[in-house]
């Protein structure tokens, strides 16, 4: 009765609840062999609840999947064993509380390592029974696209990726757009500016370090990085390359594991930093870029922050790093064009961003931008005037372009075999912002550092100095030192 009640969806919740332990008893009885039970995907459900109606429905899945699974997985008699499968082991603790002994296993441990997806033997024979015979769809290029899972000593491939692809015989991104990953986008689009530009790191292929908490509940994944850092490695998103123990706990150096899913971080990011913005902008912008003309992409930044204000809540205290990662976020579409750099070695420090156009530019100008928070240097100060903002904005623009030039910043465009670049400095208040810049010909202050080098070193052989004064040729001399250096690899 009660099973024709579920069939004929007339079942009470009670039933509903029991039906799981109910069929293992039916089983048990008709064979006389107790159940095997393989649940896929367990927290499928959790998630769906979680995102429906701001969370309406967690709890009561919380509740429903107690009695569900619990009844089933615990002081079931007649159950054989039981393996469940899932990305996170969220709610384990509410499900089967008193229940102390069930071993979990991640990617974070070697025991099954070689079940968590396709071998590479195994990823090598398929291709060879399934017959795919095609021009650059080697086994090289397959490893490119979908290997990269690092479980204990073995590599891993994604299955369904592998299936895809020879199936069809054709590289593309296959996974990313087969799972639900709207939580996951939620929590990461909400995340704080330094979570979004460790992400942004990964897709120009370093690795970042992060701390993994493989313990973890809903909630906890849109105020944790680490809950949300684990989430990003069981869903497949990372892969760890190492590990450190620090103070009793580990730190996981992760990076993106293959081209599949750099597709996927480069679509989040796009959607996450540019959320009103047009193609035809875009253009723009990078025409823009192109031409030097920063009057113009001075206009466009104030355009951006102002159709970003429901997005980042700019106010006069708004620190550096969130404009610096809107402006990046802002830049991260013109990557085919230029390398994107954040906050990289550059010089004697490290530029807030930097842009090295790719091969094929053809006038091959790059860009160095340093950005200063005016509000922060007033966060004790009572509202200041237009006139003193006007002044603030543009004494912070004028030393954000002197920091690029004391610290050479464009070893690093140099480093590249850039000859010349556009130097921006960049001031902001609230959603107001200031912009000034210097375009450079580092060919001809390099001719003009040596000349200075000479005169410096004739004059100190003719006359021999009382005292050592080190004048500009010494310091022409350090750089020039310091740029061989870098050339020779000693230092990045």
């Amino acid at each position: 009765k009660v099973y024709r009640n579920i069939i004929a969806r007339e079942a009470s919740e009670a039933e509903l609840k029991s039906s799981l332990a109910n069929l293992t008893q039916y089983l048990h009885v008709h064979h006389g062999k107790r159940v095997i039970v393989l649940l896929d995907e367990y927290d499928t459900p959790f998630h769906a609840a979680y995102l429906s109606r701001h969370g309406a429905f967690h709890e009561k899945m919380i509740e429903f999947m107690k009695v569900f699974l619990g009844s089933t997985f615990k002081g079931n008699d007649h159950l054989e064993r039981g393996v469940m499968t899932g990305i996170l082991r969220i709610s384990l603790m509410d499900l089967f509380s008193g229940l102390n002994n069930v071993p979990v296993y991640s990617v974070l441990d070697d025991k099954f390592a070689a079940y968590f997806g396709l071998t590479e033997p195994e990823v090598t024979w398929l291709m060879r029974e399934s017959g795919v015979n095609k021009p650059g769809l080697t086994i090289e290029a397959v490893k490119s696209w979908y290997n990269g899972y690092q479980v204990g000593d073995v590599v891993l491939y994604n299955p369904w990726s592998i299936v895809c692809c020879f199936d069809k015989a054709k590289l593309g991104p296959y996974w990313v757009g087969s799972g639900e990953t709207s939580l996951l986008g939620t929590a990461l689009k909400n995340s704080r500016p330094e979570m979004k530009e460790q992400l942004a790191r990964l897709c120009r292929g370093e690795r970042v370090t992060a701390i993994v908490d493989e313990r973890t509940i809903f909630a906890d994944i849109n105020r944790n990085e680490n809950a949300l850092w684990g989430m990003l490695l069981f869903c497949g998103y990372l892969e760890v390359v190492d590990r450190q123990l620090v103070s009793d706990a580990y730190r996981y150096v992760v990076e993106i594991p293959n081209k599949e899913v750099k597709t996927a971080y480069s679509h989040m990011v796009e959607t996450w930093f540019q959320p009103a913005i047009n193609d035809a902008a875009y253009r723009e912008l990078f025409d823009v870029l192109r031409r030097g003309d920063i009057e113009k992409f001075t206009q466009s930044v104030q355009n951006y922050l102002d159709q970003s204000a429901s997005y980042h809540d700019l106010g006069t205290k708004t620190l550096e790093n969130v404009y610096h990662i809107l402006v990046f976020g802002m830049l991260f579409v013109l990557r085919d064009a230029f390398f994107i750099y954040s906050n990289y070695d550059g010089g004697r420090g490290r530029p807030d961003i930097v842009l090295i156009p790719r091969a094929g530019q053809a006038d091959g100008l790059g860009i160095i931008f340093e950005f200063k928070s005016t509000g922060t240097r007033f966060r004790h100060s009572k509202k200041l005037t237009p006139e003193q903002i006007e002044e603030a904005l543009d004494a912070d623009v004028e030393e954000a372009l002197s920091q690029i030039d004391q610290q050479r910043y464009q070893a690093r465009l140099q480093h590249h075999g850039i000859e010349s670049a556009i130097h921006v400095g960049m001031a902001f208040y609230g959603r107001e912002v200031r912009m000034k810049q210097t375009r450079r010909d580092y060919r001809h202050e390099a001719s003009s550092a040596a000349s200075a080098s000479l005169i410096s070193a004739a004059a100190h052989f003719a006359a021999p100095p009382a005292r050592t004064v080190p004048g500009p040729g010494a310091v022409a001399n350090e750089d020039e030192q310091a740029e061989k250096r870098l050339r020779a690899g000693e230092f990045n």
